[in-house]
């Protein structure tokens, strides 16, 4: 028996008793010709241009573009996230894909496939710059180690309270459209209260049975549990030795909503939307709905913040405000952005904006409004949004 040396076997690598066929080796009947043909014709995709990072303002779309060759035809399927995290997939089957329109910073990348193997891109961030809110951090609970955010909205630009008397999804309750300048600065939570933000300040935990956890909306929460005598509110001005905490009012509330936007919602949205439970492409990435939610809420900021980065003002759960009801917008609204209240016996029920994980797209517009009584906590859909005073 003669042994020959590795090099002069150049078609099997011995691995055990098993003969591994090697890459670019002959097969029955294939000549070196056909080696080489093959090999080159089957070329795996090779990334040529990386996506570049790019700077946007804030509520443009940025777009991102890959240059890739190979064996046609290539695939393209782009992600948001860190290179490698295939958890959030966005765009269609094409080298370049646009945004929705962002207020924060964002990462993407993408991943090019054909027969032969694929290749994996670089992550992309998409920086946003012109912000027009600055942040202030407020810390709760013994030891002050639960942060709350708050961003600042600035006020005083016009803008159209309600829905046009066409809008897709829209009712009376939302009409007539009116003119509201909002006289002053305020805050507004970055996100919607959460279970260690309630627990900091009030010493239990009120949700237990649709999402639980630090991060996620407090719910199960009435208007008075918040707004109320020794409510929320009142133990956390009592804490930090103030009294500028407060719920917002219905008009700040919508017009942080819309952060600057005319359209039905504050993202790009084609005619057709379902406003319903049915697919909805375009909000996946912005909010939480029946269409994409349940059996219960999601921790706060796992959707794009809106164009003054502030997360989940549509979805999740809804968000009490300050506001008594009013069948709609007849009579005299205040076009300030102060409070629209009443006499206590007259304010049977209290304002809730926003919708939530378990009700129809068009419950989350911007204009959309809803009402509950002052001491109802709700199903796992009743939550809130502090404001601050300057």
């Amino acid at each position: 028996m003669t042994l020959q040396s590795a090099c002069s076997i150049p078609t099997i690598a011995v691995l055990g008793l098993l003969a591994v066929p090697v890459p670019g080796a002959a097969g029955a009947g294939e000549g070196a010709q056909d080696v080489r043909r093959r090999l080159t014709q089957c070329r795996a995709p090779v990334i040529v241009t990386q996506p570049a990072d790019v700077t946007i303002q804030s509520g443009e779309p940025a777009t991102l573009t890959v240059v890739a060759t190979g064996l046609e035809p290539l695939a393209f399927q782009w992600y948001r996230g860190e290179s490698g995290d295939a958890s959030a997939p966005v765009g269609t089957d094409s080298p370049s894909v646009t945004t929705p329109a962002l207020g924060a910073a964002t990462s993407y990348w993408v991943r090019v496939s054909n027969p032969c193997g694929e290749a994996s891109s670089r992550t992309a961030v998409v920086t946003v710059s012109g912000l027009p809110a600055q942040e202030i951090t407020v810390y709760l609970g013994p030891g002050d180690t639960v942060p709350l955010v708050l961003v600042r909205i600035s006020g005083g630009t016009p803008f159209l309270m309600g829905a046009p008397a066409a809008e897709r999804g829209g009712n009376a309750s939302e009409m007539p459209q009116h003119q509201v300048t909002i006289a002053h600065d305020f805050y507004l939570g970055k996100v919607e209260v959460t279970q260690a933000q309630w627990q900091a300040v009030m010493g239990w935990n009120p949700s237990r049975y649709y999402g639980v956890g630090p991060d996620y909306p407090v719910y199960d929460v009435s208007w008075s549990n918040i707004a109320g005598a020794g409510g929320f509110i009142d133990r956390l001005n009592q804490a930090l030795g103030t009294t500028a905490f407060r719920l917002p009012t219905e008009a700040e509330w919508e017009y942080a909503a819309r952060a600057g936007t005319t359209t039905t919602f504050p993202f790009p949205t084609p005619a057709d939307w379902d406003s319903e439970c049915g697919s909805f492409p375009a909000a996946e990435p912005h909010m939480w709905w029946c269409g994409n939610g349940g059996p219960g809420t999601y921790p706060v900021g796992g959707k794009l913040p809106n164009p003054w980065g502030l997360f989940d003002m549509s979805g999740n759960v809804w968000e009490w405000v300050q506001d008594c009801w009013h069948e709609d917008y007849t009579g005299d609204p205040p076009t300030d952005g102060s409070a629209w209240d009443a006499s206590p016996a007259a304010c049977w029920a209290r304002v809730m904006r926003g919708g939530s994980w378990q009700g129809d797209a068009s419950r989350c517009r911007p204009a959309a409004r809803h009402k509950y009584y002052p001491d109802t906590w709700g199903h796992g859909i009743n939550g809130f949004r502090l404001a601050k005073s300057e």
